[in-house]
């Protein structure tokens, strides 16, 4: 089970993160319990535990019948246990000895062999028990600003918000994906500018809208201003230059054109200078009809 985090953006909820939901383990174990008891694989293990356990006994069992025959040879020969030698002991009991090593190496054989089985059932059990927990696991509630996701969806989410990464770090534009699975451009803050005869060749006025909300959408006439051509860059720099003039009162008009004017002037003064250097026959005839034809624009742009 997954959990996709939400954020509700202008009644929209926006998926900002996938999630694992959290497994209650305590919850979870008390869940698998009697299922992993009941397991095949916790039956085998028993099993030979249960086995090892007898053949465990077995050598204990010879081990106090070889200390009780070391007691009679002891009483036999008046000498503490631990100085019998070979010498003390006659050849029944020696062979009496011998068949309780046997018994013992027998034993040990068997337990040996049941326990190169453990570590491969008790792999088998560990993986049993993880596939319990995937099929019994009991999660903790989920919590507010958290929806609920399978698997299939929680890769389905995932992919399209890697995918809205990807997109962002190729062009610096936001993408947001919604619980519905659908993906939005996020131009909260961009700048739209609506021209009514945009793609015509009528001339009209550009009109600027500020993108507030994510549920706003791009409209007919509208182009975001980070996609606007060359030209229509253009076309919008002289509209508000024009807006810009026509908010002028008379005596600021005047001023600023001649203000304009004497930048001119500077300028075809520097143009004929460089001319003259450059050993230009008429350097002040070019000077001249460049401020001549700046001046025009300049009187058709504050008449």
């Amino acid at each position: 089970m997954y959990t996709a985090n939400i954020l509700e953006i202008d009644g929209l909820p926006v998926i900002t993160g996938i999630d694992k939901k959290g497994i209650d383990q305590v919850e979870t174990e008390k869940s698998i319990k009697p299922y992993l008891q009941e397991s095949s694989e916790q039956r085998a293990i028993e099993a030979r535990q249960n086995q090892i356990r007898v053949y465990v006994k077995n050598i204990e069992a010879v081990t106090s019948q070889e200390k009780q025959l070391l007691f009679v040879i002891s009483s036999e020969k008046g000498l503490p246990v631990n100085l019998i030698e070979d010498k003390h002991i006659t050849f029944a009991q020696r062979e009496q000895f011998q068949k309780y090593k046997e018994k013992k190496d027998f034993n040990r054989k068997q337990i040996e062999t049941l326990q190169q089985d453990l570590p491969a059932l008790n792999e088998k059990l560990k993986a049993k028990r993880l596939s319990l927990i995937t099929e019994h696991a009991v999660y903790f509630e989920t919590p507010g600003g958290q929806v609920d996701l399978t698997a299939s969806q929680a890769y389905d989410f995932n992919k399209k918000l890697c995918a809205a990464v990807q997109y962002f770090n190729q062009t610096q534009k936001r993408r947001l994906v919604l619980l519905t699975g659908e993906v939005v451009d996020d131009l909260r803050g961009k700048i739209a500018w609506n021209n009514i005869n945009m793609g015509l060749d009528i001339p009209g006025e550009w009109k600027k809208r500020i993108i507030q909300f994510l549920n706003e959408k791009i409209e007919t006439f509208e182009v975001l201003e980070d996609d606007l051509t060359d030209e229509q860059k253009k076309e919008i720099a002289e509209q508000l230059e024009a807006d810009r003039i026509a908010n002028f009162t008379p005596e600021e008009k005047e001023l600023e054109k001649q203000s304009r004017i004497g930048s001119v002037l500077n300028e075809s003064i520097a143009m004929r200078s460089r001319l003259e250097i450059q050993r230009v026959p008429d350097a002040l005839e070019q000077a001249q009809d460049w401020y001549d034809a700046e001046l025009i624009k300049i009187e058709d742009k504050y008449k």
